[in-house]
Formats: C-alpha cells, sequence, structure tokens
C-alpha cells in the first residue's frame, strides 16, 4: 500500500475533470461526477460544493466552505451525492472536486447550474399569484366537466373566482367591496345548469365594535356575478353574531343549502332558500366554549335509500357527528361517528358510489400530536374507521377528501397539510387493509404549503377519475408572508 507521507500531488481525474452531470428533485439537485484516482495516498474521496448562482462566474470555494452552516458536503465515496434542503424554483451552482488521503484537493474550477423541482406525482401550476391571496379556497367539478375554484384575495379583501370554462385557468373578482372583507371561507358548488354559486363570511366588522360577521350568498347566472345576498345576520347594525366556515351544495332540483354554526348560541344551522328568502333552521347543539371557532360542517346529499341529505360536524365533547333527514319520519335523525372528543377538529365530507357518506377529518384528542382519520358509512349507525396517516405532530390538518370513480369501483383518496412531513400531503384508502396507501407529497417546496386546501375529483371527463388539489403556497415574490393559489392534478 502506498505511503501518504510526504505525497502533494493531488488526485487525477479518469475521464472527465469535476462536475459531469446534474439531476433535479424536490428541494434537491443530485450531483454526479466520473472517478478520479491517486496512486500515492488512497482512497479518493470527493468534495461537492454549491451556492446560489448569481451568474457571475465560477464558484467561490471559499465562501461555501466558510458559510454558517457550509456549503459544502466532504468525504463522499461514490460517484453521486444529494445536495438537499434547498429551495425550489431557485438556480444553483455546483462543482466537485476530487481529494486523496493526504489531504490533498484538486483545484479543477469545472462548475454546473441547475434548479430544484418537483415533479412527481403531481403537476403544479400555480393559479392566482397577484399579491397575498389563495386564501381559504373551494374547489368543485360541474356538471359539464370544468371545474372552479372560490378563494380569499387578502391583499384586497375580496372573493375571487377562478375556473378553466374557457381551456385555460382565468382568474378574477367575483366580488369586490373595497374595502370591505368578502370572501373569507368560501364554499363553491354548481348548480345543474353548470352555474357557480358561494356561501362565503363576511368579515368586514370583525374588527370594530361592535363586531361580528355575517353569512353571504352569491350566484352565477351564466352570464355575470349578481348582488350578494344575506343569509344570516343579527341586530340592527347586522354584526353581533360570529358564524363559523359555511358549506354550500345543491341536490337535483333542490334549492342551494348553507350549512354553518351560529356561535352566538352553539347551534348548527342549515339555511334554504325559498324565492328571494333564505329560511334558516337551528338544529343541533355544536357545543360550548372556544372549540366553536374550529366547527366545521358539511352538507352531502346521497340516496337512494330514501335519505334526502346528511349533516357532519364537530361536537367539542362529543366527538364527530352526523346526522341524516329520514323523509318517512319528518325528521332529522343524529348518529355518533366517533364519540371522541377533538375529532373533526377539520373535516370534509363525500358521497361514495351509490350513497355512503365519507368523511375525512383531523384527529386532534391527543394534541399536539394529531392525525388525518377517516370514517365510511356502512349503514344506519355503522361507521367504519380507518387512520390516513400515522400520528405526529402537525400531521393532519385542513383535511379534505374526494371520491375516485375507477369505472369498476370508488375509491376514496384524501389530502391534508403537514409541516412535519412537508406541507402538503396525498393518500387513498387502501381497500383490502386497515389503512391507506403510504402518503405521497402534493408539493414540499416549504413546510407552509398547503394550510389550505381544498380537492375535488373530475369524474365526468376522467376515467379513472383525476383528484385535483387546490392549495395555497408561499409567495415572496409578492412579500414576505404572502400566499398565492397553486393546483395540483394527481398524475394517473
Amino acid at each position: 500500500t502506498p505511503n501518504a507521507e510526504g505525497d502533494t500531488d493531488e488526485p487525477v481525474w479518469e475521464t472527465q475533470t469535476g462536475i459531469a452531470a446534474t439531476e433535479p428533485g424536490n428541494r434537491k439537485v443530485t450531483v454526479f461526477w466520473y472517478p478520479a484516482e491517486d496512486d500515492a495516498s488512497p482512497p479518493v474521496t470527493y468534495n461537492v460544493y454549491w451556492e446560489t448562482d448569481t451568474g457571475n462566474g465560477p464558484l467561490n470555494y471559499i465562501a461555501a466552505l466558510t458559510a454558517n452552516p457550509p456549503r459544502v458536503i466532504t468525504g463522499v465515496t461514490g460517484n453521486s451525492a444529494p445536495v438537499q434542503n434547498l429551495t425550489n424554483g431557485t438556480t444553483y451552482r455546483f462543482a466537485v472536486r476530487a481529494q486523496d488521503a493526504a489531504g490533498n484537493e484538486d483545484s479543477n474550477t469545472v462548475s454546473m447550474t441547475d434548479t430544484p423541482e418537483f415533479t412527481g406525482n403531481f403537476t403544479i401550476t400555480t393559479i392566482d399569484d397577484g399579491g397575498d391571496t389563495g386564501y381559504t379556497p373551494s374547489m368543485a367539478v360541474a356538471p359539464g366537466g370544468e371545474m372552479g375554484i372560490a378563494y380569499f384575495d387578502q391583499s384586497n379583501g375580496r372573493l375571487m373566482y377562478a375556473s378553466n370554462f374557457g381551456g385555460d385557468w382565468a382568474a378574477g373578482p367575483a366580488y369586490d367591496p373595497s374595502p370591505q372583507v368578502h370572501g373569507v371561507y368560501a364554499s363553491l358548488a354548481f348548480d345543474w345548469s353548470g352555474n357557480p354559486h358561494v356561501a362565503y363570511l363576511d368579515w368586514s366588522q370583525s374588527g370594530a365594535s361592535p363586531a361580528g360577521t355575517r353569512v353571504l350568498y352569491i350566484a352565477h347566472d351564466g352570464s355575470s356575478w349578481q348582488p350578494f345576498e344575506v343569509v344570516d345576520e343579527s341586530g340592527a347594525d347586522g354584526y353581533d353574531k360570529y358564524f363559523t366556515a359555511p358549506r354550500l351544495t345543491f341536490s337535483p332540483g333542490d334549492p342551494p343549502y348553507i350549512t354553518y354554526t351560529d356561535m352566538t348560541s352553539g347551534k348548527l344551522v342549515i339555511a334554504t332558500k325559498t324565492d328571494s328568502s333564505w329560511n334558516r333552521t337551528e338544529l343541533f347543539d355544536s357545543g360550548p366554549g372556544f372549540a366553536r371557532d374550529f366547527l366545521r360542517s358539511e352538507v352531502v346529499f346521497f340516496g337512494p335509500s330514501g335519505v334526502t341529505f346528511g349533516v357532519a360536524w364537530s361536537h367539542p365533547t362529543a366527538g364527530l357527528r352526523f346526522a341524516y333527514y329520514d323523509i318517512d319520519l319528518e325528521e332529522y335523525v343524529v348518529e355518533t361517528v366517533t364519540g371522541v372528543p377533538l375529532h373533526g377538529l377539520h373535516l370534509d365530507a363525500s358521497i361514495k358510489g351509490a350513497g355512503f357518506p365519507v368523511i375525512a377529518f383531523t384527529d386532534a384528542s391527543q394534541y399536539p400530536n394529531t392525525r388525518p382519520m377517516y370514517a365510511e358509512r356502512k349503514g344506519p349507525g355503522d361507521w367504519s374507521l380507518k387512520q390516513i396517516a400515522p400520528t405526529a405532530p402537525d400531521n393532519g390538518f385542513s383535511t379534505t377528501i374526494g371520491v375516485v370513480d375507477t369505472g369498476t369501483l370508488w375509491i376514496s383518496a384524501a389530502a391534508w397539510f403537514s409541516p412535519q412531513n412537508l406541507g402538503a400531503r396525498y393518500a387513498v384508502d387502501d381497500l383490502a387493509g386497515a389503512g391507506f396507501q403510504s402518503p405521497l407529497t402534493i408539493d414540499g417546496s416549504a413546510v407552509n404549503v398547503g394550510v389550505f386546501m381544498s380537492m375535488a375529483v373530475n369524474n365526468q371527463l376522467y376515467t379513472p377519475g383525476k383528484p385535483f388539489i387546490a392549495y395555497s403556497a408561499p409567495n415572496s415574490a409578492a412579500g414576505d408572508g404572502f400566499l398565492k393559489l397553486n393546483l395540483a392534478a394527481r398524475n394517473n
């Protein structure tokens, strides 16, 4: 074995000097090189350097070594190495130098640039990055297969609507009340003619005294957005009540239905429209205390079992509950889905097949350890539960659900926000097991990707159905802490 003592010669590259190729990935770039040799002081190892590319020439090796933390990976024994924890969309410059056992490092200045990006299981499109926008999106699919997203533009305090009815996605205000605050917690639904309708909150007076919110509703008649309608308010000033996020839906041939919780009375409310007025019915106790601030309700329609529609909601002490209207009994029948407090902190519901309600929800019973869970109704009072992803800190917020029609069966899919596991996540039901399949990352470009999200499955234009997820993502180009609206399409 050669002796390294007195060796001052640097390694020699065999085929090509320095870096040979790069391959971008999600928040990383993998760097490749050909071998180098050193007969006097083997073995040869490799040092991988990188820096943000400035376009001003070769890589600054001294700056990379002295950075905190250093921008170098030392002692690599193979011929490739991933450079991790990079920022997607940012261009970096990379270089590789060989070093022998005596500490002699070659001095080549060959470098290459590359840009990390996520292009795996989902195709990502930015829908709106015009300021601080993309808050609380709600996505739906029209009967003809076109899609729409209602969301809140915080920069301008207005309700926004984006659709692909013209082929390409286009966004614009559905209602611009500046300087008010219309559009928070929007809920989008299409009528059976394909026109969009939105229920949402007006927070214009939430910081005033007396303060409060209003539940509002706005409809598109096929030509333009019509003036908003007030669904619920109270008092002469209209602002001494608080409401949770409304949910809107349509039943074939029926008017719109909106559910929400009146936090003043602690009651779950169903509002229905007849002619030009809204009729409100307080149905169930949603529970006392601050937990009402987190309640989310969902109206779901299904049949043909004689059930008109159902409502799922979270009670802070009674857990996740479900009620349906029995047309024979002419009354609501309440069912307990889990009975565990803080089950359903966030929830979303849909219909599987010919009439099986399914619910994706956050299990916060062991907070701060949380997880996304799944419930499926098999029959009256019979609910089966599955874990979507394991329990972990901050794993399972903003849960949303969709049902994929494969042509032969129906499969539930869920998405959720998990900063513990890099942003927005997605999983489908493992029909043969007790849980869901291993989660996929929708977008892991930053830890706060997917704080707000909504999923819709387009079963009209795609077989199998194609899941789409509208979600918020950092918009650092517009301002510090700003958000934008992205759309992820599942690559089947």
